[in-house]
């Protein structure tokens, strides 16, 4: 489902941004960006890191080969049809804080928190 690429998807950023940055948003920024609950984004952080044996490292061949695929599957999808929190993550994108994102949040009533 659309929900669940979208929980795969912002756990990835997440995961990704801990395991590179000495500093990155919290679990409740990366929740309310992703219109997931911070409850559901810990239980999917957890489960991710288990499935991949808290490997994180990608070589780059693997990150290549993934690339050229999501490349090849974004040219053959109609994006003209986004769900609604791809939208609100590219305004959330431009917050400087949680606080400006409680602030989008309560502009668009759609997003979930």
């Amino acid at each position: 489902s659309t929900q669940s690429t979208w929980g795969l998807l912002i756990t990835s950023v997440l995961l990704a941004a801990k395991a590179r940055d000495d500093t990155y948003y919290s679990n409740q920024y990366y929740s309310a960006i992703g219109g997931i609950s911070n409850a559901e984004l810990n239980k999917l952080e957890s489960a991710f890191l288990v499935l991949i044996e808290f490997s994180l490292f990608v070589t780059s061949e693997t990150f290549e080969q993934y690339k050229a695929f999501l490349m090849q599957h974004s040219a053959q999808t109609d994006t003209s049809h986004s769900s609604q929190p791809v939208g609100f993550a590219v305004k959330a994108e431009h917050a400087h804080s949680d606080d400006e994102v409680h602030e989008l949040m309560e502009e668009d009533p759609g997003a979930e928190c």
